[in-house]
């Protein structure tokens, strides 16, 4: 499904809108929505890729959207790669439940990979998102689900990124006999940024941080200690290979606490 420059719309929606009053309306159980490619020009994008939409208009209106499964979609070139939005207008009554994002490819997004407004019920894993330099890698740690994998290409990266979830971020490793990344490593460069290159945020577990160069995080000021820290965190699963970190202000990776919480199984 390509873009049409004549459509600002979406490649595919899913959607139930109560115009009235009334009991109701529910729609879309046992929904999937699988193996798609949908592909926008990036220049004028589609709203989004996929569009899944609750509205409710009216004051008494209620409008469920449930039972939606999105699986092994690749979605390119869209504003929002997939877009899920539960709408309540004039007090009316809008949800989607039991959705189900899973195993999907998102890459070249403008606004946001996976955008979430409203009452949503959402679970979702083993997603991909492919970052290139004109998006930025935290947007794509925004928006990942536990279990999913960010896929970095080779360039410049000026971020301080905090990871909050269970997830792969991966850039180049290179012959992985071979101590560093490879040839293709993205590089994220802390050259005027306060902080540390990566965070890792509270409890978070089952990280992998693989193929990149991180380096100039020399400013400390804020707190930031080093290209990775994990402080005060009981982070545990954390497996940090194949990286080059070099001027760093601290340290290369600070793990650590001053208040007795554990990390473990780094």
């Amino acid at each position: 499904i390509s873009s049409d420059p004549n459509d600002s719309g979406v490649g595919i929606e899913v959607a139930v809108r109560d115009h009235g009053p009334g009991t109701g309306v529910t729609a879309g159980t046992n929904v999937l929505v699988e193996g798609n490619e949908i592909m926008g020009d990036g220049v004028s994008p589609e709203r989004a890729g996929i569009n899944i939409l609750s509205r409710a208009y009216q004051v008494t209106s209620d409008a469920l959207l449930t039972g939606i499964t999105l699986r092994n979609n690749e979605i390119s070139g869209a504003n929002r790669g997939i877009y899920v939005v539960a709408e309540e207008r004039n007090s009316g009554t809008a949800a989607i439940d039991n959705l189900i994002v899973e195993d999907n490819t998102l890459s070249g997004w403008v606004t946001t990979a996976i955008g979430i407004e409203g009452d949503v019920l959402v679970t979702g894993t083993g997603n991909t998102f492919n970052v290139t330099p004109l998006i930025t890698i935290q947007s794509a740690i925004d928006a990942a689900f536990s279990g999913d994998t960010i896929n970095v290409a080779a360039g410049t990266y000026a971020e301080n990124l905090t990871i909050n979830k269970s997830l792969t971020l991966s850039g180049d490793r290179g012959d992985t006999n071979v101590a560093g990344p490879g040839a293709s490593a993205p590089v994220l460069n802390g050259t005027g940024l306060s902080g540390s290159g990566i965070t890792l945020a509270a409890g978070v577990t089952d990280v992998v941080i693989e193929g990149f160069e991180i380096h100039s995080f020399t400013d400390i000021s804020s707190g930031g200690m080093g290209a990775i820290t994990s402080w005060n965190t009981g982070a545990s699963g954390i497996t940090v290979q194949d990286n080059y970190l070099h001027n760093i202000g601290w340290n290369g990776v600070l793990v650590g606490s001053d208040d007795d919480t554990v990390q473990s199984y780094w």
